[in-house]
């Protein structure tokens, strides 16, 4: 995959990517596939991958989950890092940042206020960790 080629947007797009950036059968499955400047990970040995991360050096940014959910992640919140989440959304939805520095996730025309783990739903719905949660669901580096 070139670094022009858009970043994977589902999770079929993703294990598309991923399917793609492993070898042939008879060897040992990669870890990580490169997309230009992300790296997509499994987060698990299932076949297929029940999750997908989507990861900017060593930070898991976006996780793409098996039955169509999205889970987001905001490392240090530096513009790198939302660049790359909204690489991975579709149009009418993307992280943005207030004046104060704090993000919030828009989609289409309702603002809600972004948090590690926050999720969208397949049918729309957000989702969001209780706070003593966050931490510990958070996919390793």
């Amino acid at each position: 995959m070139t670094p022009r080629e858009p970043a994977p947007r589902t999770y079929h797009e993703a294990l598309t990517y991923w399917t793609v950036g492993q070898p042939r059968r008879g060897t040992v499955r990669r870890p990580a596939v490169a997309l230009g400047p992300y790296t997509l990970v499994a987060l698990d040995d299932a076949t297929p991958p029940e999750r997908l991360a989507v990861r900017l050096g060593a930070t898991p940014l976006v996780v793409f989950w098996r039955h169509g959910s999205v889970s987001l992640y905001g490392g240090s919140r530096t513009r790198t890092e939302r660049t790359a989440i909204n690489a991975c959304l579709h149009y009418g939805r993307g992280v943005r940042r207030k004046p104060d520095g704090q993000w919030y996730l828009v989609i289409n025309d309702a603002h809600f206020p972004f948090a590690d783990g926050i999720t969208i739903e397949p049918g729309g719905a957000i989702r969001v960790l209780p706070q003593e949660d966050r931490h510990a669901n958070r996919p390793e580096s």
